[in-house]
This record gives C-alpha cells, sequence and structure tokens, in this order.
C-alpha cells in the first residue's frame, strides 16, 4: 500500500513492513528563496523485514512532489515505477508496480556518508481502494521556483 496524506508518505502497511516519511515542517521558515525555502523536517523510518531504522534528515519539497507525481501514476494505472532520489543522497526509494497490483519497493537508506542500507520488499495492492493516494500539500508546496 501506499498513503500520501498532508503529514506523511507511508509505503507499507501500519505495525508492519513499511516507509514512512513525516513531514514536522519547514526547516528554515524564515527564509524565501528557492534553495533554503524549500527544506523540510522530515525524520524517515523504515522497517523491512527483521530491520528497522529511523534517519533525522530533511528533505526537499520539490523531491516529494516528484515522488507524488510519480505515485500518481501508479494508483491511475496500476503499472509502472515512481523513483524518489534525494538531493544529497542518503534515502532512494523506487515502487514498482506490475499488473495485478503488486508492488516491489526497494532502495537504499543512509545515516551518514558510506553507510548504506540496501532493503527490498514485496506488497499486495489489488485495487485502487487498497493503494490509495489521497489529495497532498506536496503537490503545490514549493516556496518559489528557481
Amino acid at each position: 500500500m501506499v498513503f500520501v496524506d498532508e503529514l506523511s508518505v507511508v509505503i507499507g502497511y501500519p505495525n508492519r513492513e513499511q516507509i514512512c516519511i513525516k513531514v514536522l515542517g519547514r526547516m528554515h521558515p524564515g527564509c524565501v528563496d528557492f534553495w533554503d525555502g524549500n527544506w523540510l523536517v522530515s525524520p524517515t523510518k523504515v522497517s523491512i523485514g527483521g530491520f528497522t531504522g529511523e534517519v533525522a534528515a530533511g528533505l526537499r519539497t520539490d523531491e516529494l512532489r516528484d515522488f507524488r507525481v510519480e505515485l500518481e501514476g501508479l494508483y491511475r494505472d496500476l503499472e509502472g515505477v515512481a523513483r524518489f532520489k534525494t538531493l544529497e543522497g542518503w534515502l532512494e526509494i523506487e515502487v514498482v508496480a506490475r499488473h495485478g497490483g503488486h508492488l516491489a519497493v526497494a532502495g537504499n537508506v543512509m545515516d551518514r556518508p558510506g553507510s548504506a542500507i540496501a532493503f527490498t520488499s514485496r506488497l499486495k495492492a489489488s485495487t485502487r481502494r487498497s493503494c490509495p493516494a489521497s489529495s497532498s500539500r506536496f503537490s503545490g508546496s514549493r516556496r518559489h521556483t528557481q
């Protein structure tokens, strides 16, 4: 399952395997320029198999917006790929939807440079109802464009 709401992106199932990106607010709330004004405080938790880890991190609004657009395509077509990669390379996620609503999730997460942990998971989301993508502030959250 892939959920997108106003405060988080969750790929997976509650209390089971999942990647959860929370958005707590702007990292630099007083900044109005493109580069500093678009950073978000966004701790990310990955729970796959026996591994659970959380990274206190920052993401950019444009990274989340682009991922949301790709996830909407998966939701609409139940087929395709959605990729997420941070500017600084600490988080990469690839969600592949195959015929029948099967999702394969793979990626890497780092808490510091050179310490990547790779993860993979298979999820079953056979209908649009079991793979919702609700409206979100991520679609229009950019402060300024470059």
